[in-house]
């Protein structure tokens, strides 16, 4: 953590070239009589890697590592030898751990400026020593657009009544209300948005405690207006990224395929059957139809109807197809009236006639037909109109 504060002890964590970044130097502790080979550290900042961050000992029997973490709270784990441990109550923060949702809680650090040490505030007394705001991170300074910028900063938690920041982008000086948005590691952060109508940006902040009222400007506070305007902040308003035109408006879809991955199986229900095995003839359902795999056929169709029409495929060596009963509303939806209207379309031999191909033979012909559901009525709530026979070369004559 930072310690806040001017003149204070050296901090923990020291600021990285990066703004709104620090050093945090890990710290491992292996058990008495312990003689790890290999040690590395994972967290949320590296994905969890047990790899990618590597601990070198110091010789004094300790492994440490020096890492650049973003202001905030973070999750983390040491990786010794194959497994997972926990760092010890020493260094980790416990009103900050959660649980991992496996086996246990992670460890956790917060890393930036830290309030929670600081002398509980007084009524009408500003805490200085509680004032941070950092001009080049996006968490203080986040333009939003050409015009628009958040602007933020913190002070300690519980000690303003009040804050503004007050801005120019030429000779006028123009004063907007900021708000709480946060509360964290004993900080309160004021937030809000200033509109200004050139890139340039002069800016510092008002601050209040009860009756008292200051200003804070350029890292340093000021109890007269002038003296804040003299040392303001320069900043421009140039955002970081421009959203193209073509995409403002737009939906975006996302799949996740890694979200069907097998990965632990002992939670497997009965009668899992996994892709690699015969489930055209494993995955029953009640009447003895193949649910499991009208199932399949409906996830497929609704990835994009399978790789024939170029849409998303299920990873076939990692996919579990579970019992029927426990299929979620939209695959029994997909295998049921999805699978029972099937549209017009091209045949197997590629000429347009009036086949209607089932989604099996959409996806291949080479792929192994299952039961087709009874008709259904449509969701009008009458059958339409019965259609003339057709022929599926995967499925067979279809009934009228």
């Amino acid at each position: 953590m930072l310690a806040l504060g001017m003149g204070m002890a050296a901090p923990a964590d020291g600021p990285a070239n990066d703004p709104g970044f620090y050093m945090h130097r890990f710290e491992y502790d292996p058990p008495a009589g312990a003689q790890p080979r290999t040690v590395a550290v994972g967290g949320e900042f590296n994905n969890w890697s047990e790899i990618g961050i590597p601990m070198k000992p110091d010789g004094a029997g300790h492994f440490i590592a020096d890492v650049k973490l973003a202001e905030g709270p973070h999750a983390y784990r040491f990786f010794v030898d194959g497994a997972w441990v926990n760092d010890t109550a020493e260094h980790s923060e416990a009103d900050l751990e959660e649980s991992n949702g496996i086996r246990g809680r992670n460890s956790a650090v917060f890393v930036g400026p830290d309030g929670r040490n600081l002398p509980k505030p007084l009524p009408g007394r500003i805490t200085v020593e509680g004032l941070h705001h950092a001009p080049n991170s996006i968490r203080y300074f986040d333009p939003i657009s050409a015009s628009e910028l958040r602007i933020a900063f913190g002070a300690q938690a519980g000690n303003l009544t009040g804050a503004a920041v007050h801005s120019s982008t030429g000779e006028k000086w123009r004063r907007d209300a900021l708000y709480l948005s946060d509360t964290r590691a004993g900080i309160d952060l004021f937030a809000g948005v200033v509109v200004g109508r050139t890139p340039q940006l002069t800016y510092f902040f008002e601050v209040k405690s009860g009756a008292t009222t200051g200003y804070y400007a350029g890292g340093q506070y000021y109890s007269r207006i002038d003296d804040a305007r003299r040392h303001a902040w320069q900043g421009r308003v140039e955002p970081a990224f421009q959203t193209p035109d073509w995409a403002q408006h737009a939906v975006w879809y996302q799949i996740f395929p890694e979200r069907f991955r097998n990965g632990d199986k002992s939670n497997d229900p009965a009668n899992t059957a996994v892709w690699t095995s015969k489930w055209i003839s494993s995955a029953r359902g009640p009447g003895g139809g193949n649910q499991a795999a009208g199932a399949v056929a409906g996830a497929n169709g609704a990835a994009g109807r399978g790789a024939a029409n170029g849409g998303a495929r299920l990873d076939r060596s990692r996919v579990s197809i579970e019992d029927p009963a426990r299929l979620s509303p939209a695959v029994n939806f997909l295998m049921r009236g999805g699978m029972a209207a099937r549209p017009r379309g091209p045949s197997l031999t590629g000429r347009s006639t009036g086949e209607q191909p089932c989604a099996i033979s959409q996806r291949s012909s080479s792929s192994p037909p299952w039961p087709r559901p009874p008709p259904t009525r449509a969701h009008t709530g009458r059958r339409a109109p019965r259609p003339a026979s057709r022929t599926c070369r995967a499925c067979g004559p279809t009934p009228p």
